[in-house]
């Protein structure tokens, strides 16, 4: 009784896995095309997002000593 439970567990386990899988192997795909098809836009936004965690961690750790 406790295998059949820990089977099926297993196997909602790994079919929900499969499905995170699935969607974020579309989101990447997405991703791609749109760094394909907006490569400065790209560029601009992932600069953007490094300058702001970076001020962020500098304002973080600054504050701490």
């Amino acid at each position: 009784m406790a295998r059949e439970y820990v089977d099926q567990a297993g196997e909602k386990l790994r079919g929900a896995a499969d499905q995170i899988r699935e969607r974020t192997q579309g989101y990447a795909e997405d991703a791609q095309a749109m760094v394909r098809n907006r490569p400065a836009e790209s560029v601009a936004v992932a600069f953007g997002a490094g300058l702001i965690v970076g001020l962020i961690v500098g304002i973080v750790s600054g504050s701490r000593d």
